[in-house]
Protein backbone atom coordinates (compact mmCIF):
# COMPACT_ATOMS: atom_id res chain seq x y z
CA UNK A 1 0.00 0.00 0.00
CA UNK A 2 1.32 3.09 -1.12
CA UNK A 3 1.48 6.37 0.89
CA UNK A 4 -0.88 9.07 -0.06
CA UNK A 5 1.21 11.92 1.03
CA UNK A 6 5.38 10.95 1.92
CA UNK A 7 7.38 14.13 2.53
CA UNK A 8 10.82 14.40 3.70
CA UNK A 9 13.02 16.83 4.66
CA UNK A 10 10.30 19.09 3.95
CA UNK A 11 11.01 23.03 4.35
CA UNK A 12 9.45 26.33 3.88
CA UNK A 13 10.32 29.61 4.03
CA UNK A 14 8.79 33.34 4.13
CA UNK A 15 11.93 35.38 2.81
CA UNK A 16 14.48 34.63 5.33
CA UNK A 17 12.04 33.04 7.93
CA UNK A 18 12.06 29.27 8.15
CA UNK A 19 8.88 28.61 9.01
CA UNK A 20 9.53 24.10 8.37
CA UNK A 21 12.24 22.78 8.88
CA UNK A 22 13.38 19.33 7.72
CA UNK A 23 9.74 18.06 8.88
CA UNK A 24 9.53 13.86 7.63
CA UNK A 25 6.56 11.59 7.44
CA UNK A 26 3.57 9.53 5.21
CA UNK A 27 0.20 9.37 5.81
CA UNK A 28 -1.63 5.79 4.54
CA UNK A 29 -4.89 5.72 3.05
CA UNK A 30 -7.92 5.71 5.61
CA UNK A 31 -5.30 6.87 8.35
CA UNK A 32 -6.00 10.32 10.21
CA UNK A 33 -3.23 11.72 11.41
CA UNK A 34 -3.73 14.99 13.85
CA UNK A 35 -0.64 17.83 13.52
CA UNK A 36 -0.27 19.25 16.82
CA UNK A 37 1.91 22.13 18.05
CA UNK A 38 1.16 25.81 19.37
CA UNK A 39 0.21 28.82 17.59
CA UNK A 40 2.70 29.87 14.74
CA UNK A 41 4.42 26.82 14.77
CA UNK A 42 3.44 26.24 11.26
CA UNK A 43 0.98 23.74 11.04
CA UNK A 44 -1.23 25.41 8.62
CA UNK A 45 1.85 26.61 6.57
CA UNK A 46 1.93 22.64 6.41
CA UNK A 47 -1.33 21.76 5.28
CA UNK A 48 -1.30 24.72 2.25
CA UNK A 49 1.89 22.85 1.15
CA UNK A 50 0.04 19.31 1.22
CA UNK A 51 -2.80 20.99 -0.10
CA UNK A 52 -0.65 22.39 -3.31
CA UNK A 53 -1.72 26.18 -2.73
CA UNK A 54 1.80 27.07 -1.56
CA UNK A 55 5.25 26.04 -3.10
CA UNK A 56 7.84 24.39 -0.64
CA UNK A 57 11.09 25.75 -0.38
CA UNK A 58 12.88 22.35 -0.08
CA UNK A 59 13.00 18.65 0.63
CA UNK A 60 11.36 15.51 -0.85
CA UNK A 61 7.27 15.88 -1.71
CA UNK A 62 5.32 12.86 -3.51
CA UNK A 63 1.60 12.85 -3.34
CA UNK A 64 -0.40 9.79 -4.81
CA UNK A 65 2.97 8.52 -5.59
CA UNK A 66 4.20 11.71 -7.70
CA UNK A 67 6.12 14.66 -7.19
CA UNK A 68 3.74 18.09 -7.49
CA UNK A 69 6.81 20.00 -8.03
CA UNK A 70 7.65 18.60 -11.59
CA UNK A 71 3.17 19.38 -12.52
CA UNK A 72 2.33 21.90 -14.75
CA UNK A 73 -0.04 24.26 -12.89
CA UNK A 74 -3.00 23.13 -14.29
CA UNK A 75 -1.96 19.78 -13.19
CA UNK A 76 -1.54 20.64 -9.64
CA UNK A 77 -5.04 22.09 -10.11
CA UNK A 78 -6.85 18.63 -11.39
CA UNK A 79 -5.30 17.50 -8.10
CA UNK A 80 -6.77 19.83 -5.71
CA UNK A 81 -10.21 19.22 -7.33
CA UNK A 82 -10.37 16.09 -8.01
CA UNK A 83 -8.05 14.07 -5.01
CA UNK A 84 -8.08 16.91 -2.20
CA UNK A 85 -10.68 17.61 0.22
CA UNK A 86 -10.59 21.15 1.78
CA UNK A 87 -12.32 21.84 5.58
CA UNK A 88 -10.81 24.83 6.85
CA UNK A 89 -12.28 26.08 10.34
CA UNK A 90 -14.09 29.41 8.56
CA UNK A 91 -16.69 27.36 5.99
CA UNK A 92 -15.73 29.81 3.02
CA UNK A 93 -19.23 29.26 1.73
CA UNK A 94 -20.33 31.08 -1.52
CA UNK A 95 -22.87 33.49 -0.24
CA UNK A 96 -24.90 34.08 -3.62
CA UNK A 97 -25.26 30.03 -4.18
CA UNK A 98 -27.47 27.81 -2.44
CA UNK A 99 -26.41 24.95 0.12
CA UNK A 100 -27.04 22.56 -2.97
CA UNK A 101 -25.21 24.60 -5.32
CA UNK A 102 -22.45 25.21 -2.83
CA UNK A 103 -21.83 21.10 -2.54
CA UNK A 104 -22.22 20.40 -5.66
CA UNK A 105 -19.27 23.51 -6.85
CA UNK A 106 -16.25 21.21 -7.17
CA UNK A 107 -18.00 18.50 -9.53
CA UNK A 108 -19.71 21.72 -11.57
CA UNK A 109 -15.84 22.58 -11.56
CA UNK A 110 -14.85 19.13 -12.79
CA UNK A 111 -17.75 19.85 -15.85
CA UNK A 112 -20.02 17.58 -14.78
CA UNK A 113 -23.78 18.40 -16.02
CA UNK A 114 -25.86 19.89 -13.28
CA UNK A 115 -28.28 16.69 -12.78
CA UNK A 116 -25.33 14.63 -12.82
CA UNK A 117 -24.01 17.00 -9.68
CA UNK A 118 -27.02 17.19 -8.14
CA UNK A 119 -27.56 13.56 -7.72
CA UNK A 120 -24.43 13.17 -6.35
CA UNK A 121 -25.04 15.80 -3.76
CA UNK A 122 -28.33 15.41 -2.52
CA UNK A 123 -28.03 11.92 -1.29
CA UNK A 124 -24.49 13.20 1.02
CA UNK A 125 -26.31 16.72 2.39
CA UNK A 126 -29.58 14.29 3.53
CA UNK A 127 -26.97 12.07 5.48
CA UNK A 128 -25.36 14.58 6.89
CA UNK A 129 -28.69 15.41 8.28
CA UNK A 130 -29.03 18.61 6.14
CA UNK A 131 -32.00 17.80 3.34
CA UNK A 132 -33.92 19.86 4.22
CA UNK A 133 -31.37 23.04 3.34
CA UNK A 134 -31.07 22.88 0.00
CA UNK A 135 -32.47 25.98 -1.48
CA UNK A 136 -31.43 28.01 1.45
CA UNK A 137 -28.48 30.07 1.43
CA UNK A 138 -25.34 29.73 3.92
CA UNK A 139 -26.56 33.08 6.22
CA UNK A 140 -30.19 30.78 6.62
CA UNK A 141 -28.27 28.32 7.80
CA UNK A 142 -26.46 28.17 11.76
CA UNK A 143 -22.94 27.55 12.25
CA UNK A 144 -23.06 23.98 12.64
CA UNK A 145 -25.08 23.38 9.14
CA UNK A 146 -22.54 25.50 7.42
CA UNK A 147 -19.92 23.42 8.71
CA UNK A 148 -21.54 20.32 7.54
CA UNK A 149 -22.30 21.98 4.36
CA UNK A 150 -18.05 22.50 4.09
CA UNK A 151 -17.78 18.70 5.02
CA UNK A 152 -20.26 17.46 2.60
CA UNK A 153 -18.01 19.63 -0.13
CA UNK A 154 -15.36 18.29 1.17
CA UNK A 155 -16.56 14.74 0.54
CA UNK A 156 -18.48 14.72 -2.38
CA UNK A 157 -15.88 14.63 -4.80
CA UNK A 158 -14.72 11.21 -2.95
CA UNK A 159 -11.27 12.71 -2.53
CA UNK A 160 -8.22 10.73 -1.36
CA UNK A 161 -7.06 12.66 1.02
CA UNK A 162 -8.60 15.65 3.47
CA UNK A 163 -6.93 18.47 4.99
CA UNK A 164 -8.72 19.99 7.93
CA UNK A 165 -7.28 22.98 9.50
CA UNK A 166 -9.47 23.56 12.97
CA UNK A 167 -12.56 21.91 11.57
CA UNK A 168 -14.69 22.73 14.73
CA UNK A 169 -12.43 25.56 16.03
CA UNK A 170 -16.07 28.14 15.27
CA UNK A 171 -18.13 25.48 16.85
CA UNK A 172 -20.40 24.85 20.30
CA UNK A 173 -19.01 21.54 22.23
CA UNK A 174 -22.15 19.68 20.83
CA UNK A 175 -22.44 20.81 17.26
CA UNK A 176 -18.59 20.36 17.20
CA UNK A 177 -18.66 16.83 18.68
CA UNK A 178 -21.29 15.95 15.58
CA UNK A 179 -19.29 17.22 13.20
CA UNK A 180 -16.16 15.52 14.54
CA UNK A 181 -18.28 12.36 14.67
CA UNK A 182 -19.52 12.76 11.14
CA UNK A 183 -16.02 13.26 9.99
CA UNK A 184 -14.68 10.66 10.98
CA UNK A 185 -17.09 7.85 9.92
CA UNK A 186 -17.14 9.55 6.55
CA UNK A 187 -13.06 9.28 6.51
CA UNK A 188 -13.02 5.75 7.43
CA UNK A 189 -15.69 4.48 5.21
CA UNK A 190 -14.31 6.11 1.95
CA UNK A 191 -10.75 5.01 3.56
CA UNK A 192 -9.73 8.90 2.63
CA UNK A 193 -6.58 10.05 4.11
CA UNK A 194 -7.12 12.92 6.74
CA UNK A 195 -4.60 15.67 7.62
CA UNK A 196 -6.31 17.67 10.66
CA UNK A 197 -4.82 20.77 12.45
CA UNK A 198 -6.47 21.19 15.56
CA UNK A 199 -5.94 22.18 19.26
CA UNK A 200 -9.02 20.12 20.38
CA UNK A 201 -8.39 17.57 22.46
CA UNK A 202 -11.01 15.38 21.78
CA UNK A 203 -10.86 15.65 18.01
CA UNK A 204 -7.04 14.67 18.20
CA UNK A 205 -7.97 11.85 20.70
CA UNK A 206 -9.54 10.11 17.03
CA UNK A 207 -6.58 10.33 15.18
CA UNK A 208 -4.38 7.28 14.91
CA UNK A 209 -1.24 9.25 15.29
CA UNK A 210 -0.74 12.36 16.35
CA UNK A 211 2.47 14.59 14.98
CA UNK A 212 3.72 17.23 17.32
CA UNK A 213 5.06 20.25 15.25
CA UNK A 214 7.65 22.79 17.21
CA UNK A 215 10.00 25.45 16.23
CA UNK A 216 9.44 23.79 12.53
CA UNK A 217 10.19 20.51 13.70
CA UNK A 218 8.00 17.79 14.44
CA UNK A 219 7.98 14.69 16.56
CA UNK A 220 5.64 11.92 16.50
CA UNK A 221 3.70 11.94 20.02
Amino acid sequence: MNPIVSVKNLKKKFGDVEVIKDVSFEVDPGEIVCVWGPSGAGKSTLLHVLGLMTPLSGGDFFLFGKNPVEQTDNARARIRNEQIGFLFQFHHLLPEFSILENVMMPLMIRRWTRVAAEAKSRPLLERLGLGHRFHHRPFETSGGEQQRVALARALVGEPSLILADEPTGNLDRGVGEEVEKLLKEEVKARSTALVLVTHNESLAAQADRRLVLLDGKMKES
